[in-house]
Protein backbone atom coordinates (compact mmCIF):
# COMPACT_ATOMS: atom_id res chain seq x y z
CA UNK A 1 0.00 0.00 0.00
CA UNK A 2 0.85 3.66 -0.75
CA UNK A 3 1.65 5.91 2.49
CA UNK A 4 -0.15 8.69 2.21
CA UNK A 5 1.35 12.06 2.39
CA UNK A 6 0.81 14.14 5.38
CA UNK A 7 -1.45 16.69 5.37
CA UNK A 8 1.05 19.73 6.58
CA UNK A 9 2.88 18.56 3.26
CA UNK A 10 0.61 20.56 0.66
CA UNK A 11 -0.31 23.31 2.91
CA UNK A 12 3.47 23.80 3.58
CA UNK A 13 3.71 24.04 0.16
CA UNK A 14 0.22 25.74 -0.59
CA UNK A 15 1.91 28.85 2.60
CA UNK A 16 5.32 28.45 0.56
CA UNK A 17 4.23 28.97 -3.57
CA UNK A 18 0.62 31.28 -3.13
CA UNK A 19 2.65 34.17 -1.73
CA UNK A 20 5.96 34.18 -4.32
CA UNK A 21 3.90 33.15 -7.01
CA UNK A 22 1.58 36.17 -6.39
CA UNK A 23 4.67 38.02 -6.21
CA UNK A 24 6.39 36.78 -9.22
CA UNK A 25 2.64 37.47 -11.00
CA UNK A 26 2.67 41.46 -10.18
CA UNK A 27 6.45 41.63 -10.93
CA UNK A 28 5.90 39.68 -14.26
CA UNK A 29 2.89 41.93 -14.77
CA UNK A 30 4.42 45.11 -14.37
CA UNK A 31 7.41 44.01 -16.83
CA UNK A 32 5.03 43.26 -19.88
CA UNK A 33 3.68 46.72 -19.19
CA UNK A 34 6.92 48.43 -18.99
CA UNK A 35 7.65 46.45 -22.25
CA UNK A 36 4.76 46.88 -23.83
CA UNK A 37 4.49 50.87 -22.96
CA UNK A 38 8.05 51.05 -24.36
CA UNK A 39 7.74 49.73 -27.56
CA UNK A 40 7.63 52.54 -29.63
CA UNK A 41 10.80 53.31 -28.54
CA UNK A 42 12.69 51.08 -30.88
CA UNK A 43 11.58 52.93 -33.49
CA UNK A 44 14.69 55.06 -32.99
CA UNK A 45 16.89 52.41 -34.13
CA UNK A 46 16.73 53.34 -37.30
CA UNK A 47 18.01 56.61 -36.81
CA UNK A 48 21.59 57.08 -36.86
CA UNK A 49 22.84 58.59 -34.14
CA UNK A 50 25.92 58.33 -31.46
CA UNK A 51 25.95 56.03 -28.43
CA UNK A 52 26.16 57.73 -25.14
CA UNK A 53 26.55 56.09 -21.77
CA UNK A 54 23.18 56.86 -20.50
CA UNK A 55 21.81 55.27 -23.68
CA UNK A 56 23.23 51.88 -22.77
CA UNK A 57 22.33 52.17 -19.38
CA UNK A 58 18.34 52.49 -20.50
CA UNK A 59 18.93 49.86 -22.98
CA UNK A 60 20.12 47.62 -20.58
CA UNK A 61 17.26 48.78 -17.69
CA UNK A 62 14.78 48.03 -21.36
CA UNK A 63 16.63 44.52 -21.95
CA UNK A 64 16.36 43.85 -17.98
CA UNK A 65 12.81 44.52 -17.68
CA UNK A 66 11.94 42.83 -20.99
CA UNK A 67 13.75 39.31 -19.75
CA UNK A 68 11.81 39.68 -16.52
CA UNK A 69 8.75 39.34 -17.94
CA UNK A 70 9.68 36.57 -20.60
CA UNK A 71 12.10 34.62 -18.47
CA UNK A 72 10.80 34.67 -14.72
CA UNK A 73 7.90 32.53 -15.42
CA UNK A 74 10.17 29.62 -16.44
CA UNK A 75 12.65 30.74 -13.64
CA UNK A 76 9.88 30.03 -11.52
CA UNK A 77 10.40 26.72 -10.31
CA UNK A 78 13.90 27.05 -10.11
CA UNK A 79 13.01 30.07 -8.13
CA UNK A 80 11.05 28.60 -5.23
CA UNK A 81 12.97 25.30 -5.51
CA UNK A 82 15.85 27.95 -3.84
CA UNK A 83 13.24 29.39 -2.13
CA UNK A 84 11.98 26.28 -0.18
CA UNK A 85 15.61 25.09 0.73
CA UNK A 86 16.43 28.55 2.83
CA UNK A 87 13.79 27.21 4.73
CA UNK A 88 15.28 23.85 5.55
CA UNK A 89 17.94 23.14 8.53
CA UNK A 90 19.43 19.64 8.76
CA UNK A 91 16.70 18.96 6.14
CA UNK A 92 13.63 20.28 7.85
CA UNK A 93 11.74 23.51 7.47
CA UNK A 94 12.52 25.01 10.92
CA UNK A 95 13.06 28.77 9.75
CA UNK A 96 11.47 31.96 7.91
CA UNK A 97 12.67 31.37 4.00
CA UNK A 98 15.06 33.72 2.94
CA UNK A 99 13.37 36.37 0.57
CA UNK A 100 16.25 38.46 0.06
CA UNK A 101 18.45 35.61 -0.69
CA UNK A 102 16.24 34.54 -3.34
CA UNK A 103 16.19 37.81 -4.89
CA UNK A 104 20.19 38.15 -4.63
CA UNK A 105 19.93 34.47 -6.35
CA UNK A 106 18.04 35.36 -9.40
CA UNK A 107 19.24 39.28 -9.49
CA UNK A 108 22.67 37.79 -11.04
CA UNK A 109 20.80 36.14 -13.72
CA UNK A 110 19.25 38.78 -15.32
CA UNK A 111 22.10 40.54 -14.77
CA UNK A 112 24.47 38.66 -16.91
CA UNK A 113 21.75 38.15 -19.51
CA UNK A 114 21.73 41.87 -20.11
CA UNK A 115 25.20 42.56 -20.14
CA UNK A 116 24.93 39.57 -23.03
CA UNK A 117 21.85 42.13 -24.74
CA UNK A 118 24.43 45.58 -24.52
CA UNK A 119 27.38 43.23 -25.82
CA UNK A 120 24.69 42.05 -29.10
CA UNK A 121 23.91 45.70 -29.60
CA UNK A 122 27.18 47.00 -29.29
CA UNK A 123 28.12 44.30 -31.53
CA UNK A 124 25.32 44.53 -34.58
CA UNK A 125 26.20 48.49 -34.48
CA UNK A 126 29.79 48.23 -35.03
CA UNK A 127 29.14 45.67 -37.83
CA UNK A 128 26.58 48.76 -38.97
CA UNK A 129 23.15 46.21 -38.62
CA UNK A 130 21.68 48.80 -36.52
CA UNK A 131 21.07 52.33 -37.37
CA UNK A 132 19.62 53.80 -40.97
CA UNK A 133 21.41 50.81 -42.74
CA UNK A 134 18.97 48.21 -41.08
CA UNK A 135 16.67 48.80 -44.10
CA UNK A 136 18.94 47.47 -46.56
CA UNK A 137 20.05 43.74 -46.84
CA UNK A 138 20.44 43.39 -42.57
CA UNK A 139 16.22 43.41 -42.46
CA UNK A 140 16.50 40.29 -44.63
CA UNK A 141 19.29 38.63 -42.94
CA UNK A 142 17.20 39.01 -39.59
CA UNK A 143 14.39 37.93 -40.97
CA UNK A 144 16.30 34.87 -42.28
CA UNK A 145 18.06 34.35 -38.94
CA UNK A 146 14.51 34.28 -37.18
CA UNK A 147 12.87 32.17 -39.47
CA UNK A 148 15.50 29.72 -39.46
CA UNK A 149 15.39 29.76 -35.72
CA UNK A 150 11.20 28.87 -36.02
CA UNK A 151 12.02 25.80 -38.22
CA UNK A 152 14.54 24.52 -35.70
CA UNK A 153 12.29 24.52 -32.81
CA UNK A 154 9.92 22.09 -35.23
CA UNK A 155 12.77 20.21 -36.07
CA UNK A 156 13.70 16.72 -34.38
CA UNK A 157 17.13 16.92 -34.03
CA UNK A 158 16.67 19.90 -31.43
Amino acid sequence: MAEAVSPAVPDLLRRLTIPVAAAVGLIVSIAWYVTWASSNLTMMLNAPFAVRATDLALFFALIVVMMVAMMLPSALPMALAYYGITRLEDGRPTKPADVLGTIAFLFPYFVVWGFFGVAALLGLMALGLIGSTLMGPALFLSAGILLAAGLWQVTRTK
